[in-house]
């Protein structure tokens, strides 16, 4: 527990703390190791001084929720977001996560790709943000209704948003999915599902766009609830149902560009310099790192190579293995 959770903190470039509650429920030779691991993990971070690398940028809408349905404002947060984060730690895929208010921020980093989680109300400055990044080959993932929330003309505004044609979806009162059964990479192991089942409802769109790659219909529908588009300069994926499956999320950030350190289903976190896997399955397992690199397991303190690109191992479930990077 505290290898996968202090190389969760690590990833994310945060910090971790411990307290013993009343004298001694730490006294025990398992959890101190387990505590000296973190220790020296921690040590061996204060000398990087470069941000956390993540190719996928995810953003939250602080105040979109509440104004899409009032009364079910703490529904969509967790079936839109809390729920989607647990996805998204099983995607294989390093992410940095921001708030949606960041989007004007100048100092923002460049990624390889951005999903917009709830972006029902977008300011005039978040929204002129957005344009700004459709360039040099970027992928934009809208979830959702991306702009419903004030708009004179919904269809049209999320039509310009995403690139793609979209119409309100008539008679669609669930927001589930079915996936294509069309052989598309962005398909592979998905399981029958691009989005896990919540209880969410509101407003729904269809891709109307010739143009435009189809992923999935809504459930029982023939309307089309997903699909992509690539400009050439960039790229749209838009989901009209809330909640990307963790596989979803890992076969949109590699048709992005981005680094993924692992396949999806187990408990990835990594940034270029540390990468923690949590076996959710037992099985062999195979890490990419972000570039050659002289790797030290944290757990022995052992080097386990030096230039390497991948490493690969066996693990139980519920194991939890950490390596430090260095690159080369």
């Amino acid at each position: 527990m505290v290898r996968r959770e202090c190389g969760m903190m690590l990833a994310f470039g945060l910090g971790t703390w411990w307290y013993d509650m009343s004298g001694g429920w730490f006294r025990d030779d398992g959890i101190m190791a387990g505590i000296a691991e973190a220790m020296g993990a921690f040590e061996r971070d204060l000398s990087v001084e470069q941000p956390p690398r993540a190719d996928l940028a995810v953003f939250v809408g602080e105040d979109s929720d509440s104004w899409v349905a009032p009364a079910a404002g703490g529904a969509y947060r967790h079936g839109g977001v809390t729920t989607q984060i647990h996805e998204l730690n099983l995607a294989g895929v390093p992410y940095r996560l921001y708030l949606q208010s960041d989007l004007a921020d100048p100092g923002l980093p460049e990624h390889r790709a951005y999903l917009f989680l709830n972006a029902y109300l977008l300011t005039p400055r978040e929204r002129e943000a957005v344009e700004t990044l459709k360039r040099d080959g970027k992928l934009l993932i809208f979830v959702h209704a991306p702009g419903h929330v004030g708009a004179k003309d919904p269809a049209a505004e999320l039509s310009a948003i995403t690139g793609m044609a979209l119409a309100p979806a008539e008679g669609v009162t669930r927001l589930g999915t079915t996936p294509l059964e069309d052989g598309s990479p962005l398909l592979a192991d998905v399981e029958g599902a691009i989005n896990y089942p919540t209880a969410i409802a509101g407003p729904a769109y269809e891709v109307t766009d010739p143009e435009a790659t189809p992923l999935a219909h809504y459930v029982t529908t023939r309307r089309l609830a997903a699909a992509t588009r690539d400009f050439g300069s960039w790229k749209s994926a838009f989901i009209g149902a809330p909640g990307l499956r963790a596989a979803f999320v890992h076969n949109l950030a590699a048709w992005a560009g981005c680094w993924c350190a692992a396949g999806p289903w187990d408990a990835v976190y990594a940034n270029q310099r540390i990468v923690t896997v949590h076996a959710i399955f037992t099985g062999r397992k195979t890490l990419t790192l972000p570039g050659p690199s002289r790797v030290t397991d944290l757990q022995t303190g052992a080097v386990v190579g030096e230039r390497l690109e991948s490493i690969e191992m066996d693990m139980r479930r519920g194991e939890t293995r950490w390596f430090w990077l260095d690159p080369q």
